[in-house]
């Protein structure tokens, strides 16, 4: 599983992240509200996971502390981090800004795909009408051998 924010480098899968998803509608809706919508690599929904990095470092609850009367609090390390209430995710990579000359590279590159693509298909046809000329040839050679010997 990867973040769903566009250019976030959890995506390479080299480091392992929490992935948090927003848990009620009214996370939801904050998190939507927060203009996160338009950084993501598709539509923002209910199952849309965003990682860690993209929240401030107080969001994150990675230890729970607890108090016993007469004694000191003591922490114990949480196996899964959780968000605290009310965290909105607020730390986001720079979109990357593309010349004009890797823009073109891309179209070529596309526009290069399609064309071989094309030649490809072109080439799938005719080699399948060839296959289906020699099946209809054989077809018709054995018909004429079967009528040859049994009439």
């Amino acid at each position: 599983m990867s973040c769903w924010i566009r250019g976030c480098p959890t995506k390479s899968g080299l480091t392992k992240r929490s992935l948090f998803t927003p848990y009620s509608d009214e996370m939801f809706k904050n998190w939507k509200d927060s203009g996160i919508a338009k950084k993501g690599i598709n539509k923002f929904s209910k199952k849309s996971r965003v990682c860690e990095l993209h929240f401030q470092k107080d969001d994150v609850i990675r230890v729970d502390t607890f108090k016993i009367e007469g004694s000191e609090d003591f922490t114990v390390p949480r196996k899964v981090p959780k968000l605290r209430k009310g965290a909105i995710p607020s730390i986001f990579p720079p979109v990357r800004r593309y010349d004009i000359n890797s823009i073109a590279e891309q179209i070529n590159y596309y526009r290069i795909n399609v064309i071989n693509t094309q030649n490809h298909t072109k080439q799938q046809t005719g080699e399948t009408s060839v296959a289906q000329l020699t099946s209809t040839f054989n077809c018709f050679v054995f018909v004429c051998l079967y009528f040859f010997f049994f009439f």
